[in-house]
């Protein structure tokens, strides 16, 4: 595992710089809340803040590279360091994976410095897990930091957002995250920039993987339920075997730029978008924009739910999507 140059990304130089100062003085708080959209690197500043932290010798806001402490961050093997995250994608955080923070940031650091928790994404702890780590937020012993990252803010316990130090990334300029694609070899993902709210990073991921293949299948579905000519029940198989938690990115994603080509018809993005979401926008030009964001909380409260339940019935939760969406189109 090799160390992260920081900033790895442009539109995070302002976060990173206030970190390091705030490190290099000592301020830092015991527990920090990296909030923002996926797509932005909030796994990779949190494993850069991790590194500088653990770092014996940091040189001007940058982990050192030569230390111990380094050496082992490279080997992936830091006794120091804990990261949680569902053991499969798409699940929870289980109360077990808790537990060990627990127990961790109960016990003295074993390289004499500091000790790091992160755990990605906050919002896929249930409530027990939930209630199981405030007891470290609560009372960190010795010099442990705790990072949590969150793509959902709304869906963590406000008793756990009352006690971290926020850390709001924010979305760069269409221009910042064009030069950054084209910069780095990712040109192809420059045309899915409007779709991914702006996200350099989300284009990137997609491209590795069926999303393009599978957001036409989806735009195909959704346009046939929007005009009434099929019914959600026979819609499900046209799907082709797409999974309910990658339905439910596709619609969020879908949904986003609906949302954003009628509040802000005239923004760039929009034109982008406008341009992706043909023809759907047409079907659903006569849906209000609050009708677009009650189906948006409506997909969010889903997609927690699939997380927090592993035995769900797949065709049933698709079939059910696909009914609330007919109903939004109907409105």
């Amino acid at each position: 595992m090799s160390l992260v140059p920081m900033p790895p990304y442009p539109w995070l130089e302002s976060v990173w710089d206030e970190f390091a100062e705030r490190l290099a003085q000592k301020r830092v708080p015991h527990a920090l809340l990296i909030t923002g959209q996926e797509g932005l690197g909030s796994d990779t500043l949190a494993k850069a803040m991790g590194q500088l932290l653990l770092c014996l010798s940091p040189l001007e806001g940058i982990a050192c590279g030569k230390c111990r402490a380094c050496q082992l961050l490279q080997a992936g093997s830091h006794p120091d360091l804990l990261w949680i995250a569902p053991e499969e994608a798409g699940k929870q955080i289980k109360i077990d994976q808790i537990r060990k923070v627990t127990e961790f940031v109960s016990k003295t650091a074993q390289q004499g410095g500091k000790k790091v928790v992160v755990v990605t994404p906050t919002e896929a702890m249930n409530n027990n897990s939930s209630n199981a780590l405030l007891k470290s937020l609560e009372e960190p012993a010795g010099d442990t930091v705790l990072i949590l990252i969150t793509f959902q803010e709304s869906q963590i316990l406000p008793t756990i957002r009352s006690r971290c130090a926020r850390i709001v990334l924010t979305t760069p300029s269409y221009n910042v995250a064009q030069s950054w694609l084209e910069e780095n070899g990712h040109q192809a993902a420059i045309p899915l920039l409007g779709e991914a709210g702006g996200a350099p990073l989300k284009g990137v991921e997609w491209l590795k993987t069926e999303y393009v293949e599978q957001r036409q299948k989806a735009m195909a579905c959704l346009e046939q339920l929007a005009s009434q000519t099929r019914g959600p029940v026979s819609a499900v198989a046209q799907l082709g075997g797409i999974s309910a938690p990658v339905l439910v990115e596709l619609m969020l994603n879908l949904v986003d730029s609906l949302i954003t080509t009628k509040l802000a018809p005239s923004s760039v993005r929009a034109e982008q978008r406008q341009e992706s979401i043909q023809p759907l926008a047409q079907y659903m030009a006569r849906v209000s924009g609050q009708m677009l964001f009650r189906f948006r909380e409506r997909l969010c409260e889903q997609k927690l739910k699939l997380i927090r339940n592993a035995n769900l019935n797949q065709t049933l939760f698709i079939e059910e999507l696909l009914m609330d969406w007919q109903l939004v189109a109907k409105s």
